[in-house]
């Protein structure tokens, strides 16, 4: 009992010891740190051409190793631009650019002073660099060449340099680019967005209503935070190169911002555009070509300043659809249920065309010797006709007569006269109860289908 007693109180003693011991004691620094540049050998860096004709960079020097929130000490770094650095890199086969690196001229930057100081409490200071952007746009650089800024390490006043010299030196080049403003949909190259107008036929009129609202962002290359003035215009000028063959949204259908404030990177003024739909036509593709013209600083992108919307009326029948149907040949005395996922298209406001339940069912097997008849591939047109009750409003079959033959509907489509067909408003669904006559082997008999579409 005594002995397990005295190794309590050991244990005891061992904690209140560590307790008592000061945090900075515990967590005393590394001894074998090492001071060097985490941005080392050739790297590549924007500089951005500001209006103010300078731009502030820096090339950082870090103390590894180290718990700086304990170290009251601070350390000094020296520092040199040494051209033995690009000397060497241009000699050593083995790099990248060997032979393509060359030294920015002195006028193009500045370095204040030969070194810096990772203050206690932190164990990473920066050499700070200021680029004449004015110089550097004059100085007629070749463009052939890599432009750097050559930086080596030279002493510490605590610890010592890392001995792998090859961290300790920089090659800063530096890539000369212009701030900009594009569209954001424009990011990674010139596209074509989709502006899809909803439209319906007002009840009891052959007017349209329906329109389109859209938000496109304004982003910017290197632009530094600050308000500046965007304008916006209709320009059919710039579809020439792109879509020279399209035809244009006229301007009197649509309104947006011809006037934003971009302000910074994290707050991307909203290009709003409205379409008036009550003008366009079905079964058209129309372009609108928007521009920015000029800004209040910084060019607009040559290439991503214009943004194009491919503007199509479509009605509110159009959707992705999932298709349950049963599809009866009385010729054969067969019945089987199929699934399928249809998409119709807009053919008028109240109109989609749909392709009939044929593909790969009993009743559009292909044909054989004995017939001469496939119903693969063929469409039809559905009207919705509104009513009172939005539950069950009318369909109409229209026969397809202008696909060619191969697509046309059959020439006997009809509707069931013995099942309903109508459209659900509600649920976004259509029942449909379609047949036509089977005439392979001269049979009169009919195909029936009972199909039910649900949108997604």
């Amino acid at each position: 009992m005594k002995k397990y007693l005295f190794t309590a109180l050991i244990a005891i003693f061992a904690i209140t010891a560590v307790s008592c011991e000061k945090a900075e004691e515990r967590w005393a620094d590394n001894e074998n740190a090492y001071i060097y540049l985490p941005q080392h050998g050739y790297t590549s860096n924007i500089v951005w051409d500001y209006e103010g004709g300078t731009y502030s960079s820096s090339i950082g020097v870090f103390a590894s190793g180290l718990r700086p929130e304990y170290r009251k000490e601070e350390i000094k770094v020296g520092f040199a631009v040494d051209q033995a650095l690009i000397d060497a890199y241009n000699a050593d086969e083995t790099q990248q650019y060997a032979g393509m690196v060359e030294k920015l001229p002195d006028n193009c930057y500045t370095i204040s002073g030969t070194s810096v100081t990772i203050a206690a409490g932190e164990n990473l200071a920066s050499i700070p660099v200021t680029f004449n952007t004015a110089a550097i746009r004059s100085a007629g650089l070749d463009p052939a060449k890599l432009y750097v800024i050559p930086v080596k390490l030279t002493s510490t006043s605590k610890y010592v340099l890392n001995p792998d010299e090859e961290l300790n030196g920089a090659l800063y080049g530096i890539v000369f680019q212009e701030p900009t403003f594009y569209f954001k949909a424009n990011e990674y190259s010139t596209a074509l967005n989709s502006a899809k107008v909803y439209a319906k036929r007002k009840k009891g009129t052959t007017e349209m209503e329906g329109s389109f609202d859209g938000q496109f962002k304004i982003a910017s290359y290197g632009v530094p935070d600050g308000n500046y003035t965007i304008n916006v215009a209709y320009n059919p000028e710039a579809m020439k190169p792109a879509y020279k063959d399209s035809l244009i949204l006229p301007q009197e259908v649509v309104t947006f911002d011809s006037q934003l404030v971009y302000k910074n990177d994290h707050d991307l003024p909203l290009l709003n555009v409205h379409i008036d739909g009550s003008q366009l036509e079905f079964r058209k593709v129309y372009i609108l070509p928007l521009t920015m013209t000029t800004t209040s600083a910084y060019a607009p992108n040559s290439e991503k300043s214009s943004l194009f919307l491919k503007v199509e009326l479509k009605n509110i029948y159009e959707k992705n659809y999932a298709s349950t149907m049963v599809v009866e040949a009385e010729m054969t005395n067969r019945s089987q249920a199929y699934a399928a996922k249809k998409s119709p298209v807009s053919y008028e406001a109240d109109i989609i065309e749909l392709q009939i339940a044929t593909n790969n069912t009993i009743a559009g097997a292909a044909a054989t010797a004995a017939s001469a008849t496939t119903y693969n591939n063929k469409y039809m047109r559905l009207r919705v006709i509104e009513g009172d009750d939005l539950r069950h409003n009318k369909v109409e079959y229209i026969l397809v007569t202008d696909k060619g033959t191969r697509n046309n509907s059959p020439a006997t489509l009809e509707a069931d006269p013995d099942e309903e067909s109508y459209y659900d408003f509600m649920a976004e669904k259509f029942v449909l109860n379609y047949r036509w006559k089977h005439v392979a082997k001269k049979e009169t008999t009919f195909v029936k289908v009972t199909e039910v579409i649900q949108a997604n």
